[in-house]
């Protein structure tokens, strides 16, 4: 699955939010049947700016021209781009709105999955792993759109790029990049605007909760931040939260990551459209306001970790969270984690993203889920320095022009309980030629999915400006 948030939470020993997402997604199409989709590979370089480099390997790639008309000579592709995770053929089915997009116009869906996630991998070493760039995957893009139009005699055929959260960077990236090969591009979620970090996250969390709660947990987590402070401490903590194992000095920043952000993925996902039973953040808030010290633990132990943890305990090694990030192992060899070294080292090298309470933070728990053991870990694992991801982080912003982007034929779509959306394009100033919206009582991503009875009118409306904004994209491309 490729759609949805980017997000970087609890303990590095587990997958992004996001990629965790992904993954129940992918279950939960297991049932369905494939029809018309094909699954395919293309080999592509290993770099694709330095001809000397002979090393290649195969991406793999979807199509479904089920609504294709051949007889079209305008007929379009709409290509769903790979993120942060494995992808899965079931993308090209009824579930999302390039489904719509390929009824109406009567063209090709293709979905191409980002190099080093999920099959598409040619190896976690580092020596390979360094080409797991934004730069080279937007150049596995072109080569396979352009591949799969040839193959299909739609050569000069207008393409529309479509993608949510860190694919929807690359959606409006391509067509900025690369606009001789696509035409129009669909940005769901899209964190344009690198930061390292990335306190506004939890600052949408604690403004989108009730009231009082953030109240209530500061004084709860003033009593178990000081508890940290001692062996004896730690060990009652481990027994309140069910720790998978004890926790020494070393381990806190693991913890408070773990306890701290909880809270984060029923913000993000809030009455979200890819689980229609998710309970929303409300209803949850309700309950651990009735006695925030006993229910916010019980709340970690029989919700947020029987549906977002790899285990039924709470994580607290920085020992685990290490392995799990070092491991070479891949998708293809049967580490489900390997997505989690791919990404982590993206956001060293390129997006930071790291969402702790600094000093520029007004949230009011989770103190010690502290910026600086995400810097170390950058340096740890990868070897990258602190000066290195800022500069990194200041590159990719001057390179595509982070929430101020010179591009045009983009659909810039944000949730505002979305916390994502602090670093998207919101507002339509020197945004000529593009469609901007901040869409009320919505979550991530969510106006990439096919429209449902219980989608909030403010949605409905946001997705049939969408859709009328590509078709008037296709409307403007001269006729072949």
């Amino acid at each position: 699955m490729l759609l949805l948030a980017l997000c970087v939470i609890c303990s590095y020993a587990k997958l992004s939010l996001n990629q965790k997402v992904m993954q129940r997604i992918s279950q939960s199409f297991m049932t369905l049947e494939l029809n018309e989709v094909e699954s395919m590979t293309y080999t592509v370089p290993l770099d694709h700016f330095n001809a000397n480099n002979q090393n290649d390997f195969d991406i793999h790639y979807f199509v479904n021209k089920e609504f294709l008309d051949t007889n079209d000579p305008n007929a379009p592709l709409f290509v769903l781009l790979g993120g942060e995770g494995p992808a899965s053929p079931k993308v090209l089915q009824n579930n999302y709105v390039i489904d719509s997009l390929a009824k109406k116009h009567k063209g090709l869906m293709l979905s191409v999955e980002h190099r080093f996630y999920g099959a598409s991998t040619p190896s976690l070493e580092m020596d390979k792993l360094i080409y797991c760039t934004a730069e080279q995957a937007l150049m596995d893009y072109v080569e396979v759109i352009s591949h799969v139009q040839e193959e299909n005699n739609l050569v000069g055929h207008p393409v529309i790029v479509l993608g949510g959260s860190y694919s929807g960077n690359l959606a409006a990236w391509m067509r900025q990049k690369y606009p001789n090969v696509v035409e129009g591009a669909w940005a769901s979620s899209a964190p344009v605007e690198a930061v390292v970090d990335f306190y506004q996250y939890l600052e949408v969390v604690q403004n989108a909760l009730p009231k009082n709660t953030a109240d209530l947990l500061s004084f709860a987590f003033e009593k178990w931040d000081e508890m940290t402070t001692t062996e004896e401490g730690r060990k009652e903590l481990g027994k309140i939260f069910n720790t998978c194992t004890e926790f020494g000095e070393k381990d806190i920043q693991t913890f408070a990551e773990s306890i701290g952000t909880a809270l984060s993925g029923y913000v993000q996902y809030n009455s979200s459209n890819w689980k229609s039973s998710y309970e929303s953040t409300d209803s949850i808030c309700t309950e651990i306001n009735e006695d925030v010290v006993n229910k916010y633990p019980l709340f970690i132990k029989e919700k947020y970790n029987p549906e977002w943890g790899d285990k039924e305990c709470t994580s607290s090694s920085q020992e685990e969270s290490y392995k799990t990030l070092q491991s070479t192992s891949t998708y293809a060899e049967g580490n489900e984690g390997a997505a989690g070294r791919s990404w982590f080292f993206q956001t060293c090298i390129a997006y930071g993203y790291y969402q702790a309470v600094s000093e520029q933070s007004s949230v009011k728990w989770g103190k010690l889920n502290q910026l600086q053991g995400s810097i170390d870990m950058c340096k740890d694992i990868y070897g990258i320095d602190k000066d290195t991801l800022y500069n990194a982080v200041d590159h990719i912003n001057v390179r595509y022009g982070g929430k101020k982007p010179c591009v045009t034929n983009v659909a810039f779509t944000n949730g505002n309980t979305d916390p994502w959306h602090a670093l998207g394009v919101t507002e339509s100033d020197h945004q000529e030629g593009n469609l901007v919206q901040l869409i009320d009582r919505t979550s991530h991503c969510s106006d990439l999915y096919s429209e449902k009875e219980t989608d909030v009118p403010e949605l409905k409306k946001a997705r049939h400006n969408e859709l009328k904004f590509i078709a008037q994209v296709l409307a403007n491309v001269p006729q072949n």
